[in-house]
């Protein structure tokens, strides 16, 4: 039998994860944005619609996608993963491989870590087929203020 997760909330397992890792790392938590929220599943479902994993697939950069929700930022990054297992996952075990996955990875981890992001928004999709595929897709920013000022449009 296919074990499927429960998408929302493996998104929200996964910015739960994402905070304690960043506790672990003595960093602040972050805070979920509902404009990052929508740009990564906009994202993830594209991903997973066109079996594509780039950070650029639509053409667009995640400036682009993240400025069409409306978020203003100085800072942003953006961690992607993809998923597959014939069994399929768990909730909790699909968070806990896309997290892990990102935090083995030095770009990743970097991104996760970064002091510099004070907000998050995650995604998540599955791919349309047999086997049970994922696509995650994380977005992490800093709305300008202070001295953080904002990034101009064709940065």
């Amino acid at each position: 039998m296919t074990t499927l997760p429960d998408l929302p909330k493996a998104e929200i397992a996964i910015v739960q994860m994402t905070n304690a890792f960043r506790r672990e790392q003595k960093l602040g938590t972050l805070s979920t944005n509902k404009q990052l929220t929508a740009a990564a599943r906009a994202y993830a479902a594209y991903l997973a619609r066109t079996g594509n994993l780039s950070h650029s697939a639509d053409g667009r950069s995640m400036d682009d996608r993240v400025r069409a929700q409306g978020y203003r930022f100085c800072w942003l990054a953006e961690n992607l993963s993809f998923r597959r297992d014939s069994k399929g996952f768990a909730t909790g075990a699909l968070a806990d491989t896309v997290v892990t996955g990102w935090k083995n990875s030095s770009g990743h981890r970097a991104n996760m870590v970064s002091p510099n992001v004070t907000e998050i928004g995650v995604g998540v999709a599955r791919a349309p087929g047999a086997s049970p595929t994922f696509y995650s897709v994380q977005l992490m920013g800093r709305p300008p203020g202070g001295k953080c000022r904002e990034v101009p449009k064709g940065r």
